[in-house]
């Protein structure tokens, strides 16, 4: 039978985290202890390692260490074991992408039942035409049935979202976040790694160039948490059906003050064409129903 492998593209706080976490309990799919395995956009620009490698190397040193000590105490069992190869393989493929394949190998071997496996980078988003069609070619030469899932959100809400998780980040690691999100809103919504994450007019455009209409399922955040959509998804993905929690929030954002009117009348100026491109596309009537900012 053949599997396949799902590769998530983004958006950044549409809904991806909980999409991984239903399908990791889904029993057709092995979709591995880490969510976002942040492997393509380095390796396939040969650009080194990428910034999430200090983070890597520190989850890699806890997990030997942590594997140390059950080893001497006895208990390194088959979980630890799976958590720490998977680590390995992870950091290995910002290096040698055949880690990274290797990675669903092994997570597919671990369960015959399974249908599925694959990857939810929100980064990915960032790929280029070129880097999507040397990910499909390189994902289908090992014999997967590839499909790719884009889930959007309101621009401007998808962006305040992104700044206080981005805050929330911040203070864990212990730094300072000298203005809330509300009031460098405006200022930092035209940010590359913001405006990069947000134009969904290239996105869109690169996903076309690189697939097969039906390999690409394109939806909303706004109407994703819904019975309906999700069977949609399921057929999409050929899984059968299966019970969610809809009432479940994964990485929620922390709750911001009110943006002033004038930050967010030049953050919808600024963001015009791609709320432009998505109405041509799905109908201006639907986008300004789901989208409060359209």
């Amino acid at each position: 039978m053949t599997k396949t492998f799902l590769l998530g593209v983004g958006a950044q706080k549409a809904g991806t985290t909980w999409l991984y976490q239903y399908l990791r309990g889904h029993p057709e799919c092995a979709m591995g202890q880490i969510k976002e395995h942040a492997v393509l956009q380095t390796a396939l620009a040969g650009t080194g390692m990428s910034g999430r490698f200090p983070a890597k190397a520190d989850a890699l040193i806890e997990a030997l260490q942590g594997a140390r000590r059950a080893a001497d105490k006895g208990h390194f069992g088959a979980a630890a074991q799976a958590r720490l190869v998977a680590l390995m393989d992870n950091i290995s493929g910002e290096i040698d992408l055949s880690y990274y394949l290797l990675t669903f190998e092994r997570l597919l071997a671990a369960a015959p039942q399974a249908r599925l496996t694959g990857d939810i980078t929100p980064e990915y988003c960032m790929l280029s035409a070129d880097q999507l069609i040397r990910t499909r070619r390189m994902i289908e030469g090992v014999g997967y049935d590839l499909k790719v899932v884009f889930l959007m959100r309101d621009p401007l809400d998808r962006i305040y979202s992104a700044l206080r998780m981005a805050d929330r980040n911040r203070r864990i690691a212990g730094k300072q976040v000298p203005y809330p999100a509300a009031e460098r809103f405006d200022n930092q919504a035209q940010a590359e790694w913001v405006e990069q994450r947000t134009r969904y007019e290239v996105i869109l455009d690169n996903i076309d160039a690189a697939f097969d209409p039906d390999q690409g399922y394109l939806g909303f955040y706004e109407t994703f948490f819904r019975d309906d959509t999700l069977s949609e998804l399921l057929a999409f993905l050929g899984l059968s059906p299966h019970g969610a929690d809809f009432s479940h929030m994964a990485n929620a954002s922390p709750e911001g003050g009110a943006i002033a009117p004038d930050k967010i009348a030049t953050v919808r100026h600024y963001y015009d064409a791609t709320y432009r491109a998505c109405a041509a596309r799905f109908g201006a009537g639907f986008v300004s129903e789901i989208w409060r900012h359209a």
